[in-house]
């Protein structure tokens, strides 16, 4: 077989340039025939041409010399890299028989390889096949995988995949260990009443399958049919404090809020589709009905529904830290801007999203009164404990309860009509640090988004929104028990970009 141009090329060039990669090799094979030694001289001419060191008898052994010890020694040599193994017929037989040197060379290979089973410095080459297409390979290499240079058909194919494997260069690399994708990491939710509904949406979702939009409508009605069941009180004989209810009735829900946050990242993550959104929408717009009596009920306590309150908020927190976090800034918009329908049994009109947040009284007084606790806000502390997911940080949820915060004020001259951010109460007085999307604002590129979530231009518009806001909800006034709320350094005001 001639020695023309071939696809090595660009591994010659890079053996060239880095000469210190050397790899040493020895050749055992039997002298068959003229033919097969012809075979032979040439393959190790042509390795010695790609740069491999080649070390065979007839260029290192001299007369005088023992080939027995010679061969011992190349074998069992540690700076020999691999050992190639050319096996025919004729091999094979005194391979098998143990004679000559084939059977001496054989022995000392056959006891390296079956001492040492994750042995890969010997590599069977075949160079002849019988009549039925099995390759004539000695017993002990019967299962190993050999290069076939039999077939000139593949020849030049099966001749780079060895010389890959001189150099430990494989055509197919083993990927480097990446991370677990974030769903799998997930907590194991428990199963609920939603969740077989769930995993239908989900799967359509994916495939984008048509029937998903329906099956998202079928889901959060379905989703919301299952609040029936968390009515407080739901005995008549029910002893229990009205807080135990509300604490306890939140505390069973929990399964379906993080479903309904898992819910929220599918169709914010996966679809650009605006349905999904207003789907979303006439949810939380159903959702309301909850914070207030039923037309069944004759008499009842205004904080029989705080548990419903509390699961509103707290949804819609998620949702728009979602929202955030995937820059889906239009998305938030629709649901910070459009009008949301309420009727109960005393009034019917619309509500801004303010609607959503509400003062847990059962918690943040009743409750703290009752058990004489020291935490400023209940309310908070259940948000917090409660943001366990590996979807959202309570950072995020903290961020999103700052801008849905200036959001409520901004462009606003009701005074009564405002987010209140009960998370920040975990910020605590000492960090008033930026969030990170006011931080990044000190570059254009993100000070745009600033500009799309409150439908400014310029620094000085965000300024003035500001200040006109202070005029009406005085922020000097906000504060948690003595703390107030910096306003300006969460914004970084300061230090936002300014063409």
């Amino acid at each position: 077989m001639g020695f023309g141009a071939t696809s090595l090329c660009l591994l010659r060039n890079y053996i060239m340039v880095n000469k210190n990669i050397v790899r040493k090799i020895f050749i055992s094979y039997s002298w068959s025939s003229p033919a097969h030694e012809k075979f032979v001289i040439e393959l190790a001419e042509r390795l010695t041409i790609d740069g491999v060191e080649v070390l065979f008898d007839k260029w290192e052994l001299k007369e005088g010399q023992d080939k027995y010890a010679f061969m011992e020694k190349m074998v069992n040599d540690e700076t020999v890299n691999k050992v190639l193994i050319i096996s025919d017929k004729k091999y094979e037989q005194k391979a098998n028989a143990r004679k000559g040197g084939v059977g001496n060379e054989s022995q000392i290979i056959s006891s390296e390889i079956y001492n040492k089973v994750d042995q890969t410095k010997f590599i069977p080459i075949v160079t002849e096949f019988d009549e039925n297409g099995n390759p004539f390979l000695p017993i002990f290499l019967k299962s190993r995988i050999y290069i076939n240079l039999a077939d000139e058909n593949v020849y030049l194919d099966e001749y780079d995949k060895l010389l890959r494997n001189i150099y430990d260069k494989p055509l197919y690399k083993k990927p480097i260990l990446g991370a677990p994708p974030v769903h799998i990491l997930e907590e194991s939710i428990p199963s609920v009443k939603t969740t077989i509904k769930f995993n239908v949406l989900k799967e359509a979702v994916i495939k984008e399958k048509i029937i998903s939009k329906t099956l998202s409508s079928e889901y959060f009605n379905f989703f919301l049919e299952t609040l029936e069941e968390f009515r407080v009180p739901n005995k008549a004989n029910d002893t229990r404090t009205i807080d135990d209810q509300i604490v306890d009735s939140i505390n069973s829900f929990l399964p379906y809020q993080k479903e309904l946050l898992q819910v929220f990242k599918l169709l914010i993550e996966t679809t650009n589709d605006f349905y999904y959104y207003e789907a979303i929408f006439k949810f939380f717009e159903k959702f309301i009905t909850y914070k207030y009596p039923p037309p069944e009920l004759n008499q009842y306590n205004e904080t029989w529904f705080d548990n419903y309150c509390y699961l509103l908020m707290e949804a819609f927190l998620y949702l728009s830290a979602l929202l955030l976090n995937s820059n889906k800034i239009d998305e938030l918009n629709f649901f910070l801007e459009e009008l949301y329908f309420v009727e109960n049994r005393s009034a019917r009109g619309s509500s801004r999203f303010t609607v959503f947040n509400s003062h847990i009284s059962s918690l943040d007084v009743y409750r703290k009164q009752r058990l004489q606790l020291n935490q400023i806000s209940i309310t908070a502390d259940f948000l917090h404990d409660r943001c366990q997911s590996k979807i959202l940080s309570f950072e995020d949820v903290m961020q999103a309860d700052f801008i849905l915060t200036l959001k409520s004020v901004f462009d606003n001259s009701n005074q009564y009509d405002y987010w209140f951010p009960r998370t920040l109460v975990y910020r605590g007085w000492a960090n008033s640090r930026p969030f990170p999307i006011f931080f990044r604002a000190e570059a254009k590129r993100y000070f745009d988004i600033i500009c799309n979530i409150f439908k400014i231009k310029t620094k000085e518009e965000l300024e003035h929104k500001f200040l006109k806001a202070n005029d009406v909800f005085n922020f000097a006034n906000w504060h948690y028990d003595y703390r107030k709320i910096p306003f300006s350094s969460y914004m970084n005001l300061e230090k936002l970009y300014k063409a």
